[in-house]
């Protein structure tokens, strides 16, 4: 993924300046979150986030309700109501985390 698809599903226009710097930010947070969400799909426990119990993927993606969860800023950053952040959480996995990314 690259800050240019990051920055779309943000609804920015442009990677200019403070915003840019805001969106490499938000792009690291992003992968360590899909990161952490992908572990039992790459272990080979579940083939979708969704159907691992312990994930919050369900809650960050689907709209599960959970009191053990709080919403982290990254994903309130990720749109102005709940719809759009589901929305814009559920194309973050539609992308391959990179091997660089995997190895860090």
């Amino acid at each position: 993924m690259t800050s240019k698809v990051l920055y779309s599903l943000l609804g920015k226009a442009s990677t200019k300046g403070n915003d840019q710097k805001k969106c490499k930010v938000l792009l690291k947070d992003a992968e360590i979150y899909r990161y952490i969400e992908l572990n039992p799909v790459r272990a080979g426990i579940v083939t979708n986030p969704k159907d691992y119990h312990w994930s919050s993927y369900g809650i960050n993606a689907l709209g599960n309700v959970s009191d053990l969860c709080t919403p982290h800023p990254e994903y309130l950053n990720l749109g102005r109501d709940s719809d759009k952040r589901r929305k814009n959480y559920r194309e973050l996995f539609k992308h391959q985390l990179s091997d660089t990314v995997l190895e860090q």
